[in-house]
């Protein structure tokens, strides 16, 4: 564990007892597996926690782990994680086009606003000049 802790792209590190992850299991499912087996078959592990957790990111972290002489396995939720990815390109594009579609329709009230209150203030001029305004009032 103390050679994962340093990693930058690593945030926390957790370590997972048998009886610990027997008893994650046991809330998780509500069957006791140690009852029927006669023995805990969950493997002591370690639970990593990633910085910024991207596809390309566990990917590289994924074979810098599997270096360790004592990992005997990694797993990662690689299609789960490549989903979140699609989708939150998706809504970050949906972002950007109501934002668009928001910032032309602010640009056209203000234009529109600003138009009518000219056709006012024109008209307020013209029936002033007919009533004998000077050019300075």
């Amino acid at each position: 564990m103390h050679k994962i802790s340093p990693m930058t792209e690593v945030r926390s590190v957790q370590t997972v007892t048998k009886e610990a992850a027997l008893s994650e299991y046991k809330s998780a499912t509500g069957e006791d597996v140690e009852s029927v087996l006669g023995f805990n078959p969950l493997p002591a592990s370690i639970r990593i926690t990633l910085r910024n957790p991207t596809s390309a990111n566990a990917k590289q972290l994924e074979e810098r782990l599997r270096k360790f002489s004592v990992v005997q396995e990694v797993q990662y939720d690689a299609k789960g994680l490549g989903a979140l990815e699609t989708r939150t390109a998706g809504l970050k594009l949906l972002a950007l086009v109501l934002a668009s579609l928001l910032f032309a329709a602010t640009v056209a009230f203000l234009f529109n606003s600003t138009r009518l209150a000219f056709l006012a203030r024109k008209n307020a001029v013209h029936t002033m000049h007919l009533l004998g305004a000077s050019r300075s009032t």
